[in-house]
């Protein structure tokens, strides 16, 4: 059996995707690093949000996940470096998320 987010965290985190012209095309599981990832594949255009499942699991209700990511202008640093890969995750006190840029996949 694979992990799977709350349908409603699904259906939340697609439409914020979808709100910034990104509709979902894919989302694979890393299931070493225990992370989901929305990602918007079209056309030489990529744009993806990779999500720990702590921070999923964490920051209830789903809204709270929502305004986080426009909190932290989550959009606008995946429009400024597209290539680089977008990491939601809990902070080190686990009572907030923080986002950050990497190079590529988590290792």
């Amino acid at each position: 059996m694979t992990w799977q987010p709350p349908e409603e965290t699904d259906s939340a985190i697609r439409a914020w995707m979808s709100k910034q012209g990104w509709p979902v095309t894919e989302t694979p599981h890393d299931f070493v690093h225990r992370i989901y990832v929305w990602q918007h594949d079209v056309a030489g255009e990529c744009y993806t949000l990779w999500i720990t499942e702590r921070a999923i699991e964490d920051t209830k209700p789903v809204a709270l996940l929502v305004e986080a990511l426009d909190r932290l202008k989550v959009a606008d640093k995946m429009r400024e470096q597209p290539e680089m890969c977008t990491l939601l995750k809990s902070s080190p006190t686990g009572t907030d998320v923080v986002v950050e840029q990497l190079p590529g996949p988590p290792e």
